[in-house]
C-alpha cells in the first residue's frame, strides 16, 4: 500500500505552502489535500504530475516518499514521557538513597560521591528539559 502523505506534508512545509495555497493551485479543497496528507486519500494522476512541476522533483521521487529528503524527526512527547517516566523517579530514588546512606554514617564515602554525582547529573537533565520546554513551546 503506498503511504505518501507524510512526504507531501514535509513537502509543503519544506516550500512553505500551506494546504490553502496547494489546493487553490490545483484547482481542488483544501480537505482533498488534507486528505493526501493523512493517507485518507491519494492525488489522482494529474495532480501527481501538478505537484511534482510544483515542487520541482521527478514523479518517482514524489511516489517514492522520499526516503532521503524526509528527515527523521524524534517525537518530542514520547521524550518527555520516557524522561518522566524513568528517568525522574530514578532520581528521587536515588536522593532517598543519598539520605538514608547519610543517616546510617556509612563509611563507604565513595559510594556517597557517586550517588551525589548521579543525582547532580539528573537534576541537569531536568534543568536542561524545563529550559527546552520553555524556548519551544
Amino acid at each position: 500500500m503506498l503511504f505518501i502523505g507524510n512526504h507531501l506534508k514535509y513537502l509543503r512545509k519544506q516550500h512553505g505552502y500551506t494546504q490553502e495555497y496547494i489546493a487553490n493551485h490545483l484547482h481542488i479543497s483544501r480537505q482533498a489535500v488534507s486528505g493526501w496528507e493523512t493517507n485518507k486519500n491519494y492525488p489522482d494522476l494529474e495532480n501527481v504530475l501538478e505537484l511534482s512541476k510544483l515542487y520541482n522533483i521527478s514523479i518517482d521521487n514524489l511516489l517514492n516518499k522520499g526516503s532521503d529528503t524526509c528527515p527523521k524527526k524524534i517525537n518530542v512527547v514520547t521524550l518527555i514521557t520516557l524522561f518522566t517516566t524513568f528517568l525522574i523517579p530514578f532520581g528521587d530514588i536515588i536522593a532517598i538513597l543519598i539520605l538514608l546512606l547519610s543517616k546510617w554514617n556509612v563509611n563507604q564515602k565513595n559510594l556517597i560521591r557517586l550517588l551525589i554525582k548521579i543525582f547532580s547529573l539528573f537534576i541537569f537533565l531536568k534543568i536542561l528539559l524545563l529550559i527546552y520546554l520553555f524556548i519551544f513551546k
